[in-house]
């Protein structure tokens, strides 16, 4: 009985151990995939209150941790009262992340920016800011 337990023990650790090898063999062929890193995204405005049709510098900077992302577009959108969020306008961001909009709201207006991501960094979004537009 001892022998038949020790045998078919040795029977499983061999099935095991080919199994491992067998899987370790199609990992090691597959392509590794490199993680994405964390993004976020500031916004901030030249001015939050000002008269229609005076124009107003929607600004943010993405990063990565400490490092600005150049070179990767940025979507400013824009909700009017009432409305969702619609995107009006792409960029791309300067040597140390920066982006910049010039708009000229003729109503209260929220924007927010959003960054979809990309192949090594995830998508993210700033906050929101709203520019009043007294008349």
């Amino acid at each position: 009985m001892r022998s038949f337990l020790l045998s078919r023990a040795a029977g499983v650790i061999a099935i095991a151990a080919t199994a491992a090898f067998t899987m370790a063999g199609t990992a090691s062929a597959a392509p590794a995939i490199s993680p994405r890193h964390a993004t976020s995204l500031s916004i901030r405005a030249s001015k939050t209150v000002d008269r229609a049709g005076h124009a107003v510098a929607i600004s943010g900077d993405l990063r990565s941790g400490m490092v600005g992302l150049a070179g990767k577009v940025v979507v400013l959108d824009r909700a009017l009262p009432g409305h969702a969020f619609v995107p009006v306008a792409a960029r791309i961001t300067g040597k140390f992340g920066g982006v910049a909009f010039v708009r000229t709201p003729g109503t209260t207006v929220r924007y927010k920016l959003v960054f979809p991501g990309s192949v090594h960094f995830t998508g993210t979004h700033s906050g929101i800011v709203t520019v009043k537009v007294i008349k």
